[in-house]
Parts: C-alpha cells; sequence; structure tokens
C-alpha cells in the first residue's frame, strides 16, 4: 500500500474508533459486584450467547491499519469458539499472528489458548490488586496485575466498569489492557517491546449481539519467514531453499499454506518470489517490477513434504516473507 493510501486508511479507522465514543456505542450488561452507586470492587465473567460481536481496529508493524469483527461462532459448557467475519483476516492472523483472541475461549475465565494450554489473560473476579502469570504470543512468565478498577459513564448515560490491567514478560516486554464490563471483552490491547516498540494496538469501535452471517478461523502453524534486503549494483540476494510442510501436530493435514508478503523495490530494480512442492510444480510465482511498493497475502495448495522457496533481488530492494500452514473452520450462524 502506497504512503497516501495508507495514511488515509489511519485517517478512517482513527475517525471510526472516536466517533464509537462520541455516538455512545451500545453497551450490553456484564455487571460489577457492587451496587451501581458505589466504588466498584469486583468483576465477574460474563456469559456470552451465539452472535455476539465486538468489532476491533487493529494496528501492527507488519499490516496496514485494519478492522475485523469477531464472532461468537460455537459454545458448549466447557468452550467458546471465536471467529471472525472475513475469511481473509482469518487468513491474515493464521500467517501474522496479530489478534491473540481467535480461536477456542473458556467459559469460566475468558482463557485463550497458547499452543493447547488455556492462559487466564484475564483472571475472574477481577478485583484492584489482583496478580497472576500466563503465557501469550509465544513469550512466557507474563506477570499481570489489575493496576485499576473504575466506573465510567459514556455520552448518552451509558455506564461500565474498566478494569485496567498491565503485564510485563520475563523478557521486559509491557501489555496493557482494559477490560469492559459492559462490552464483555477488552476495550483496548496495546503490547510494547522490551525496547519500547509498539508490536500492537487493538481498540474496541463497537459491539453487538444478534450477528448473522458466516464466521472463520484458520489454525496456524508457522512455517518459513525470511527478511532480505539488497543495495544499487550486481544482484545481492540469490536464494534458494525449503521448508517442510508436515501438517498440524495435532490436528492433522492443512487445508493450504498461506503465505504473506511485502516488498519494497527501487527504480531500476527487480525482484522474483516463487515456491514449488516436492515435485519441482510451481505453486506461486511473483516478480516485482522496478518502483513496486506492495503488500499481498494469499495461499496455495499445501501437498505435504518439501516446499522450495526461491529469493532473487537485484538493486535496491527490500523483501518480507511469511508462510503458515492453516487448517479452515467455517460456520454460518
Amino acid at each position: 500500500m502506497r504512503p497516501v493510501l495508507k495514511i488515509t486508511v489511519t485517517l478512517v479507522v482513527l475517525l471510526l474508533v472516536a466517533g464509537s465514543f462520541l455516538a455512545g456505542m451500545h453497551f450490553g450488561s456484564s455487571g460489577p459486584g457492587s451496587g451501581d452507586d458505589g466504588e466498584p470492587s469486583s468483576l465477574k465473567a460474563p456469559a456470552w450467547e451465539l452472535g455476539r460481536s465486538w468489532s476491533y481496529a487493529f494496528d501492527t508493524p507488519d499490516i496496514d491499519p485494519t478492522m475485523a469483527r469477531i464472532v461468537v461462532a460455537t459454545r458448549n459448557e466447557s468452550q467458546y469458539q471465536l471467529g471472525i467475519d472475513r475469511r481473509l483476516d482469518a487468513q491474515r492472523h493464521a500467517v501474522l499472528n496479530y489478534n491473540p483472541m481467535l480461536g477456542r475461549i473458556t467459559t469460566d475465565q475468558l482463557a485463550v489458548f497458547e499452543k493447547g494450554i488455556p492462559q487466564n489473560v484475564l483472571n475472574f473476579p477481577l478485583e484492584k490488586g489482583k496478580a497472576w502469570n500466563f503465557t501469550l504470543l509465544g513469550r512466557e512468565g507474563w506477570a499481570a496485575r489489575v493496576v485499576g478498577l473504575d466506573r465510567v459513564t459514556f455520552p448518552g448515560e451509558n455506564r461500565t466498569v474498566l478494569a485496567a490491567i498491565e503485564a510485563r514478560s520475563g523478557q521486559g516486554d509491557l501489555l496493557k489492557y482494559t477490560y469492559d464490563s459492559n462490552a464483555g471483552w477488552f476495550r483496548s490491547m496495546v503490547l510494547l517491546s522490551s525496547s519500547g516498540v509498539e508490536e500492537l494496538r487493538m481498540t474496541l469501535v463497537s459491539h453487538g449481539t444478534g450477528y448473522r452471517g458466516d464466521a472463520y478461523f484458520v489454525r496456524g502453524v508457522d512455517l518459513y519467514s525470511k527478511e532480505v534486503s539488497s543495495s544499487s549494483g550486481s544482484p545481492q540476494v540469490d536464494i534458494y531453499e525449503s521448508f517442510l510442510d508436515r501438517g498440524h501436530p495435532t490436528w492433522g493435514p492443512f487445508d493450504s499454506l498461506i503465505y504473506c508478503y511485502k516488498a519494497t523495490i527501487g527504480e531500476r530494480s527487480n525482484g522474483l518470489l516463487t515456491f514449488r512442492d516436492h515435485s519441482t510444480t510451481t505453486l506461486m510465482r511473483k516478480t516485482f517490477d522496478p518502483g513496486t511498493e506492495e503488500d499481498s497475502l494469499g495461499s496455495m495448495p499445501s501437498e505435504g513434504g518439501e516446499v522450495g522457496v526461491t529469493l532473487a533481488l537485484q538493486g535496491d530492494c527490500r523483501l518480507k516473507v511469511m508462510v503458515a500452514g492453516g487448517i479452515e473452520y467455517k460456520w454460518t450462524l
């Protein structure tokens, strides 16, 4: 995406986020542990119904600002299944893993699953000063604490209780997030690396009930990641390497391989990216012309076995490539 378009998308997302507060968006009910007029003392876990949904704005270094609607697609006594209303967003999450709140969620603590193990990003009842630990986004040793529990009135006389939580990982990363009792889920989440770089910003735009339509989830496994660059002159990058497509270690063969690339090709420069299966059949081929600046997401067949990757750059170029294997789920509400 070119800079002017990216600025435009960013402004649109910011306006939508601001508008949700100024307009007094719909809020459901998931009350605090004290009376409506007193100071809140605790928050209990909400009960979600099928079709409940939340629209979030996402901003990360790997994607342009985007919005996505998360939907309660199924539920039983112990777990919900959260999907997303667009298949492309589900695929994007599988390869970039920028939305940690998809897939299976426990009903008692709204715990998310990391490598098959439920992780209490929230720990109900939420009480000021309460502390606990969890693993998230591939980082262990998050130490979380509720630092604030405040009743807030939004325009239009909507009232909610916000629980502000801060967590720091064993590597020094900082995760700041807020639970909204009326929304019954997160109002915001910001992830900062140990060096202070913002890696994720997730902001609630709206929420509601009664969603009707399709919801998707792609269970992803990271298979390949490469970032290369070259400078002017003779070819600087000419790489052939491979990765193995063995399927998901628990859930079996992949439905597809999902790729994402981000290319910046200077004037009088060019590049090439190809994927081939074990029989040397070309799964995907992309040439980059001079002056190209492009982000793209797509999928290719999963045949199992070795997948060959060719990357060639000449001139002033930068290319980042990521591939994940995906198992796709779809629900119709």
